[in-house]
């Protein structure tokens, strides 16, 4: 694997992990119930928002420099926008948050990306 897959790879990687752990934020009462370990019972909420959103600006940063601005901007958007639904993100389950926003915006980096390189 050349170095730029790599950096992709790890890149979409952080992604993923950080539009995930809203999840454990959403489910931490039901999650301490049933005395699952999970990112947010074991941290807290507070802290599961800030490792989320360093997931995602790890996620920009290792493509900065790597790709065009254009293509890097087809990044950084979801992230961005992703990095809003982190500070939503609530125990009390919006699901449209979840399911919507925070899901979306992998499809819609994908989507970006094709964009920008056709």
């Amino acid at each position: 694997m050349d170095r730029i897959m790599q950096w992709l790879f790890a890149s979409r990687f952080l992604l993923v992990l950080g539009v995930t752990l809203p999840f454990d934020i959403r489910d931490i009462e039901q999650d301490r119930i049933i005395r699952l370990e999970t990112v947010a019972t074991a941290f807290g909420v507070r802290r599961t928002r800030h490792l989320a959103w360093i997931c995602l600006a790890g996620s920009c940063s290792l493509m900065l420099g790597q790709l065009s601005v254009a293509l890097w901007l087809a990044y950084a958007a979801p992230c961005a926008l992703a990095a809003w639904g982190v500070a939503q993100a609530r125990p009390d389950g919006r699901e449209y948050l979840y399911l919507g926003l925070l899901d979306g915006t992998v499809v819609l980096q994908a989507v970006l990306v094709g964009i920008a390189v056709a």
